[in-house]
């Protein structure tokens, strides 16, 4: 097993690499990120006529979904890959969130400009940069839901593991295939269904009767939206984080003692996991909730995996 972690400033990309010649790459970092360390590494993986087996983004935050993004563009139809084949995407979008309001065939015009305002607003300098070299119209789709759209993913590719719905472990706690297995962690649908809440909240500030449908300017509104939600945090990014292992894990257990807690709710649908190969148990986290986190690591003990 190697495992390779690309430099994503504070984001995250990880290539994980199985004797078995089964690859599983888990988030995509920035841009950079992608065209730097990563491009490089799917066309060597090409060469030596491998695959990507799972390509999981555990979430929608632009240090985890932007590079992947970037790979899609570049890797075309899924079925005629130009860079490498991708045999599974792991990723919750809109398409994926269960609402109580009932769907309608086709939103109103008015909608649908409020929705192209949404993603107009909140695309950020990341995305213009993707498309200055190869223009692209944000509503032909440029976000990660929009390209798994339009490259051919949604046809037994996008979440096919979990019959095309919710990456959601009250679905499906435990995928197997081969030698590998993966104990889900995150999300569970109380997480699904927050995102699902947030999303309504923003939609009623325009109109207490805003109209939702499947259209897929949909994925595309929720996904810009959510990317740009800043996370709650109380941590100092300028203060020295050079600690010895002690001081380390006194700063730790003062932080569990403060009982600060991340209250974003995008980062509550984070894909976490444990991906067991044999004797080896790794925890890919992505930016999931402690809550939710700790339950399930000590349902997992218990379990006497």
């Amino acid at each position: 097993m190697v495992i390779e972690m690309f430099p994503a400033e504070n984001g995250d990309a990880f290539l994980v690499r199985l004797d078995n010649k089964k690859n599983i790459l888990i988030d995509m970092g920035y841009m950079n990120t992608y065209k730097t360390y990563i491009r490089d590494k799917l066309v060597e993986l090409k060469n030596e006529h491998q695959c990507i087996d799972l390509l999981v983004i555990t979430h929608i935050d632009e240090d985890h979904i932007e590079g992947a993004i970037e790979f899609l563009k570049d890797n075309g139809d899924a079925n005629n890959p130009q860079i490498i084949e991708i045999k599974e995407v792991w990723h919750n979008s809109y398409r994926h969130l269960q609402f109580n309001k009932s769907k309608v065939d086709n939103i109103s015009r008015f909608e649908m400009k409020q929705l192209e305002e949404i993603k107009l607003s909140n695309l950020g300098i990341s995305r213009k940069e993707t498309n200055e070299s190869n223009p692209i119209s944000v509503t032909q789709g440029s976000t990660l839901a929009g390209y798994l759209y339009g490259l051919g993913y949604v046809n037994n590719k996008w979440n096919s593991s979990f019959n095309d719905e919710a990456i959601n472990l009250d679905s499906n706690n435990e995928i197997k295939f081969d030698d590998i297995k993966i104990y889900i962690l995150s999300p569970n649908t109380s997480k699904l269904n927050n995102l699902s809440k947030l999303w309504i909240e923003k939609l009623r500030k325009i109109d207490i009767n805003f109209s939702i449908s499947n259209e897929e300017i949909f994925d595309d509104a929720y996904e810009m939206y959510m990317k740009k939600l800043k996370p709650i945090s109380d941590i100092d990014e300028d203060k020295d984080i050079s600690y010895s292992s002690k001081d380390f894990k006194m700063l730790i257990n003062e932080k569990l003692k403060q009982g600060n807690k991340d209250k974003s709710k995008s980062n509550g649908g984070s894909i976490s996991f444990i991906l067991e190969y044999r004797d080896k148990k790794l925890l890919f986290l992505g930016d999931a909730h402690e809550d939710i986190i700790t339950d399930n690591l000590e349902k997992y003990k218990n379990s006497g995996k």
